[in-house]
């Protein structure tokens, strides 16, 4: 599907959200017919909000076996004030950002927030069954929000990366017993923090053995066949 807003073009709203899957969205007379132009501010807006659901678990599946709910629900109601701050920030120039994320928000996920809310504290979550209800809705409101930020995406002009990770593949693993924290050089690798541009040894550890030898004057070698070699890029924590 080709990005209206690569080309600075103006779109409509409604035919818009129907393009990304968000039928369901329900618009008043006066704005069904409204085309909008994102702005550079509001650009901004959206990659900014973009990132902050990639890292949390409105994106990210929570295993089966593992996470709290109530931290989960907490991280789905969070949608709403990191969203009102970003467009209060970003001032009027991001008024054509708020038309579509407003209206995702208050009929697509405040129902969710305001049903299990109110659940949680009927003690929800101490039960098997509600846990269970709570996490298949979850999943089905996660499956939504991907593609709200897909959107999100396209309206930054950016790459997708909502996929990224095999987050399915991971999923799985995690409900057939294993754990998302260990197993093998994958394991070590996912866990050691890259603090600075460097190679990683952790996951093949030649260097405990002993193995490692000193490079040659003007030659550079590695203790390890170079489709080994991994570099781990600088991320702030």
């Amino acid at each position: 599907m080709e990005n209206p807003f690569r080309k600075r073009r103006k779109v409509g709203l409604r035919k818009f959200l129907d393009d990304h899957g968000f039928e369901n969205i329900e618009l008043s007379v006066g704005f069904a017919g409204v085309e909008i132009r994102i702005t550079e501010i509001a650009r901004n807006a959206v990659w900014e909000l973009s990132v902050e659901m990639l890292i949390r678990i409105v994106t990210q599946p929570l295993p089966s076996r593992d996470g709290d709910d109530k931290t989960a629900l907490d991280s789905v109601y969070s949608l709403f004030p990191t969203t009102r701050e970003i467009l209060r920030r970003y001032g009027p120039g991001a008024v054509e950002f708020g038309k579509i994320a407003i209206p995702i928000l208050n009929q697509q996920v405040r129902p969710f927030t305001a049903k299990w809310h109110r659940l949680s504290q009927q003690g929800a979550f101490d039960d098997d069954a509600g846990r269970r209800e709570f996490r298949a809705e979850l999943k089905d409101l996660q499956a939504r929000l991907r593609n709200y930020n897909r959107m999100l995406a396209d309206i930054a002009s950016v790459e997708d990366m909502t996929g990224l990770e095999n987050t399915e593949g991971e999923e799985r693993r995690t409900a057939n017993g294993g754990t998302s924290a260990s197993r093998g050089r994958g394991a070590a690798l996912r866990h050691v923090r890259a603090d600075s541009p460097r190679r990683i040894f952790a996951a093949f550890s030649p260097r405990s053995r002993g193995r490692e030898k000193r490079p040659a004057p003007g030659r550079r070698t590695f203790p390890f066949p170079a489709r080994q070699v991994i570099w781990a890029p600088r991320v702030s924590t």
